[in-house]
């Protein structure tokens, strides 16, 4: 697999969803995209938790990214919240917000032109369509080798309950964020022991910020059909979306509230 550049998970999503000529469309559900791959990157450091299916901030620090210090502040300053509610809220100045700070990089291009010969428009475009496509090819490929490389489902748990069986008695009275990175570190090492083991695996763990890639990537906007998923990859999608919680099912629920509204506003 040609090798995608550490870019942060909603810059990888923004790309993604762009159409194969680059051009940046659906902004309320770029939106959402953005929004949901920020949530995911924050839960997966613990800087947003989930408790009952609200999100909860759990770190008051200054965050160097605007959206993600943007979504902490927003969390923290509000009464427990779904994470339906924070990934639909606001998505086109978030779209927005994004799309600005992609163009400051270089990442995304804006164009001038006239609608009907008469009108100034602004578009906008990825302007590495190279880097687009190997995106793409990085879904599919993060879903083989999950295929490849997964042992039995009842093993990997098995592994994941005796290496958590061997936490320090000490553990409940950590932090609540530490108790977290301890154990998701215990997890990831006997989770990377087995795979390791596996006859039919590469010893290469699909780790995770490309399993939260992908497990948000499978549920891109309906009317997105320039990405398509080949093959039958279930048990693959429904293992990786487990790694970031709540946050994949509370997308595929907020972009399908999405289509029902527009579907009605079309009527």
């Amino acid at each position: 697999m040609d090798s995608v550049p550490p870019l942060p998970l909603w810059k990888r999503l923004y790309l993604l969803c762009t159409r194969p000529d680059g051009q940046v469309t659906e902004y309320d559900e770029l939106g959402a995209l953005v929004r949901a791959g920020v949530l995911a990157e924050l839960y997966l450091t613990g800087e947003i938790t989930d408790r009952t299916g609200h999100a909860y901030a759990e770190c008051r620090q200054a965050h160097p990214g605007a959206l993600e210090q943007q979504l902490i502040t927003q969390i923290a300053a509000s009464r427990p919240r779904t994470w339906e509610h924070w990934i639909g809220t606001d998505p086109r100045p978030t779209e927005r917000l994004a799309r600005d700070q992609l163009v400051s990089e270089g990442l995304v291009t804006p164009e001038r032109h006239r609608v009907l010969g008469m009108v100034p428009h602004t578009r906008y475009r990825a302007s590495d369509l190279e880097l687009t496509a190997r995106l793409r090819a990085a879904v599919e490929d993060t879903l083989r080798a999950a295929k490849a490389d997964e042992p039995d489902h009842d093993a990997m748990t098995r592994a994941a309950q005796d290496a958590l069986s061997m936490l320090p008695d000490n553990v409940k009275s950590l932090p609540r964020k530490q108790k977290r990175q301890l154990r998701a570190e215990f997890r990831a090492r006997a989770e990377a022991n087995l795979r390791a083991a596996h006859p039919r695996g590469q010893g290469r763990a699909v780790d995770d910020t490309d399993a939260a890639f992908t497990a948000l990537a499978v549920r891109i906007p309906y009317r997105c059909k320039n990405f398509q998923i080949k093959g039958d990859y279930y048990d693959q999608i429904r293992y990786l979306t487990k790694r970031i919680g709540p946050i994949a099912p509370a997308l595929s629920s907020v972009f399908s509230g999405m289509k029902w509204a527009r579907a009605a506003s079309t009527t």
